[in-house]
């Protein structure tokens, strides 16, 4: 399969991406979706025509800084500007993935619409140790069978965004879900999996003994680690919906988010087979010092959902706790 026709076949069958509009509606509609897939067989589709969510996401701008402004991206800058150039690079095309590269970015498939977010984000820095050892693997994976089959089932799309001393950004796709590729858009390779347990440990290792991530609340979005523990919170906030839409974050004290950390590691329960959903959203978000999140949703019953793994548990908060919640969150809980 040539260059051209990889980059007619996914401009062909590249999704359109999905709106973001009505915070309030999109939650509850991942939360549900997610609920109901649980234990649902995976279709099967050929490889040619597994696109996942996000599949712009591979298109590479030719160059989206000056070489002066690419040292200062922002990570949100850097990932928003190559979905910004996705559509004309499936067009006009571009160069394929090269050595040489002095920093990588690693972007989620998180979607931003009219200043809301929704999805999940990278890292809020970059590699700057480690870049020629990611490269030098996609470039020795082996190529994908175009003719495999694949389960349908989506995980996590994301994207390592390579950064050039002339400020060119050269994008690498891979996917968790499906055959699990990996592509620069020019060829496809086999490995995402494997490509993505490699950018984890590269981004580890770049972090400092005293990192702490930089988050930002109830923007439905998390860094790409592993979901946090919940006895490792350092910092929370109850995420709700106002009259208009718009989501609320209230933020908790360290000492709350810790005792609310403690609290769902040790008596969270399995959650019963029958849940439900109360009218108005609302959503315990609990971050470690990676910047790892672990979302709760809140029950009719008091009850908070989320999960470990892919099981799904639910935890209840005293009343002490319970009011301390609501006494932060300025609004009475479900």
């Amino acid at each position: 399969m040539s260059s051209n026709d990889i980059r007619d076949l996914f401009a062909a069958n590249a999704p359109e991406v999905p709106s973001t509009h009505g915070w309030a509606d999109a939650v509850r509609g991942r939360r549900r979706r997610r609920r109901v897939l649980t234990g649902v067989a995976a279709g099967v589709l050929a490889l040619a025509l597994a696109v996942p969510l996000g599949a712009t996401l591979l298109n590479r701008p030719a160059q989206i800084a000056s070489p002066a402004e690419a040292s200062t991206l922002t990570a949100a800058e850097a990932c928003a500007e190559a979905r910004t150039q996705a559509e004309a690079f499936a067009v006009e095309g571009g160069e394929a993935v090269r050595e040489g590269a002095v920093r990588a970015w690693l972007c989620g498939d998180e979607q931003t619409e009219e200043g809301s977010a929704f999805g999940t984000a990278g890292p809020t820095y970059p590699i700057t140790q480690g870049v020629d050892e990611a490269i030098a693997w996609y470039l020795d994976a082996p190529e994908a069978d175009p003719m495999a089959a694949c389960t349908m089932e989506y995980i996590l799309a994301y994207t390592v965004a390579f950064e050039y001393e002339d400020g060119s950004i050269a994008p690498v796709q891979g996917q968790l879900h499906g055959c699990r590729t990996v592509t620069d858009g020019a060829t496809i390779r086999s490995g995402g999996d494997e490509f993505y347990a490699l950018l984890q440990k590269l981004w580890a290792e770049n972090r400092g003994e005293d990192f702490v991530a930089e988050v930002e609340p109830c923007t439905m979005t998390a860094t790409m680690g592993e979901v946090a523990d919940p006895a490792d919170a350092t910092s929370a906030a109850l995420c709700q919906a106002d009259a208009d839409g718009n989501r609320v974050a209230s933020r908790l004290t360290a000492e709350q988010a810790s005792a609310v950390g403690l609290s769902v590691s040790e008596t969270a329960t399995t959650a019963p087979d029958a849940i439900t959903y109360p009218d108005r959203v609302t959503t315990l978000q609990l971050f470690d010092d990676e910047g790892s999140l672990l979302s709760l949703d809140a029950l009719d019953d008091g009850s908070f959902l989320f999960y470990a793994g892919d099981a799904a548990r639910v935890w209840t908060p005293g009343a002490e706790l319970r009011a301390e919640l609501e006494e932060a969150a300025a609004l009475p809980l479900p």
